[in-house]
């Protein structure tokens, strides 16, 4: 369908090259609207070119990274969703170790300096939602990778960081420790 177009056409553009980063933009605006009409295309995504985005190493957040990072943050609630909803709905993209750690170094890149206003503090909201829904409801081998590449100590490095604002930390860091809470009283019972 129509989303499926949209995708192959992410793949064949080249985000570095003018043209193709406005045509870029335009596609993802068109997926968004799609995922936004029914999020349950979102989960018809394969979010390896978003992971991909979100982790380019550039010295500024641009358009593009904003924008992946914004429908990687709807896929990923709704796999979240549909996951506590049917056990057997697909694994976390997550649950490999190089996506995670993107993920994580891709947030890891404000641990020592606050986002700039608007676009950069959007994206570092968007990756927040990313892992809170990596988080939520995750099964034993996400959350173990998710240790594997030190989610942990980059949450509470961050928390002592002191930055501006901490509700995005306090909120992953929320979802690691309702996951540990109820999966050490599972182990234990």
């Amino acid at each position: 369908g129509a989303l499926d177009m949209l995708v192959e056409n992410l793949l064949r553009l080249d985000d570095q090259e003018q043209e193709d980063a406005d045509g870029t933009f335009l596609t993802l605006s068109g997926i968004e609207n799609i995922i936004e009409f029914d999020a349950e295309y979102a989960l018809k995504i394969d979010p390896s070119w978003f992971i991909d985005r979100i982790s380019a190493k550039k010295d500024e957040v641009d358009s593009v990274m904003l924008f992946a990072s914004e429908i990687l943050a709807i896929h990923l609630q709704a796999h979240s969703t549909a996951r506590q909803i049917d056990p057997k709905a697909p694994s976390s993209p997550f649950k490999k170790t190089k996506n995670m750690e993107k993920l994580l170094k891709s947030l890891a890149r404000y641990k020592k300096k606050d986002p700039a206003p608007q676009d950069e503090e959007e994206y570092m909201q968007n990756l927040f939602d990313c892992t809170c829904s990596v988080l939520s409801g995750a099964r034993t081998a996400v959350q173990e990778t998710f240790n594997e590449v030190e989610g942990t100590q980059l949450l509470l490095l961050m928390l002592r960081q002191e930055q501006k604002d901490v509700t995005d930390i306090r909120n992953a860091s929320d979802q690691l420790c309702r996951y540990i809470i109820t999966h050490t009283i599972a182990s234990v019972c």
